[in-house]
């Protein structure tokens, strides 16, 4: 509950602008130190700033461009690695999608996959995956997060904590050796570490632009991927991180 109110005053103060400790106790219908606590919690994230009496949106720390702007960019990187990513699955697996551009673009590349179960909380990977009956498609519920037209939440969250995966195939915002991996929205960020504890094997799809990227929230280390599916070869210190940690790197360009 406390993660849901939190995404929930974060979309209130981006909608507003800005609010009075008053204003948000009212509205939330919690006393002022737990709206103290949570807004340290959104401070610490570079999300909001504290003014006398209330708090600003720090317009700055957080813009997450919308899905037709994140379709349009790397198009041909991001259909590169879909493919290569698709080469991944088999028939009869059980696969998480979440919702990035580039994880979605996969569905079109396992068409020809038997018996294949597919997770996901993305709108655009059902609206795909609907032209494919062959599909049995899972939707975590939830609430809808309208800047990445995913579903989000505790109940998301609950929901996927009953199942089990083989895979999750995963996008990100950014990467960096010393920040981990990271993303623009805490709530995304949240489910996405569900995905990763319910699978066998984590997936990560990144084009280069990632790279040396840190974003709002980090949902995991480098450390945690077991394969990384990008366009371009990395830099050494990235290759030789990869190396060490045995993680498999797979570069579709070369």
């Amino acid at each position: 509950m406390k993660l849901q109110r939190i995404q929930q005053i974060e979309e209130y103060l981006k909608t507003r602008g800005s609010a009075s400790l008053d204003e948000l106790c009212r509205h939330f219908d919690v006393s002022k130190n737990t709206i103290r606590r949570d807004l340290h919690v959104l401070e610490g994230q570079g999300v909001v700033k504290k003014v006398y009496g209330g708090v600003i949106w720090n317009a700055e720390s957080s813009i997450i461009p919308s899905i037709a702007q994140r379709e349009i960019t790397m198009q041909e990187a991001k259909s590169g690695i879909a493919g290569r990513a698709a080469e991944l699955v088999t028939d009869n697996d059980i696969i998480i999608l979440d919702s990035g551009t580039t994880v979605v673009q996969m569905i079109e590349h396992l068409t020809d996959r038997q018996n294949l179960t597919i997770i996901t909380n993305s709108v655009p990977a059902v609206n795909v995956a609907l032209a494919y009956p062959q599909f049995h498609v899972i939707i975590t519920g939830g609430d809808l997060y309208h800047p990445t037209a995913s579903f989000v939440g505790f109940e998301a969250m609950s929901w996927l904590k009953r199942l089990n995966a083989g895979t999750v195939f995963l996008a990100a915002t950014g990467i960096s050796l010393t920040k981990g991996i990271t993303n623009y929205s805490t709530i995304e960020a949240e489910m996405k570490k569900v995905m990763m504890e319910i699978s066998e094997r984590v997936v990560l799809l990144a084009d280069h632009s990632k790279f040396d990227v840190v974003s709002l929230m980090k949902f995991a280390d480098l450390s945690d991927v077991d394969m990384l599916v990008t366009d371009r070869s990395p830099e050494r210190e990235y290759l030789t991180y990869c190396a060490e940690q045995h993680i498999d790197v797979v570069v579709t360009e070369h």
